[in-house]
């Protein structure tokens, strides 16, 4: 019963250690690195949104699956010297 006891809490030990440790360097690295922009609220959900440059027409850029606003960083700078 003993062996059995140690098969089971040996790993359940570990995977609450790492669970721990991600959660930990998750929060730390959201506050040294906060994203950019700011979540405004839609309907009953919050969009992040990043804004840059003034004047009409307003171009949206989204990013697709599995990527992030940083896919169009160099896009958005130079639409940015004309529009926003």
């Amino acid at each position: 019963m003993t062996i059995l006891l140690w098969a089971l809490s040996v790993p359940l030990a570990i995977l609450l250690i790492g669970a721990l440790f991600q959660a930990i360097g998750s929060a730390i690295d959201r506050r040294l690195y906060p994203a950019p922009g700011r979540l405004v609220l839609v309907q009953d959900s919050r969009l992040h949104v990043y804004s840059e440059g003034e004047g009409a027409p307003t171009i949206i850029l989204e990013a697709g699956v599995a990527t992030s606003s940083l896919s169009w960083r160099a896009v958005q700078s130079e639409l940015a010297q004309f529009t926003r």
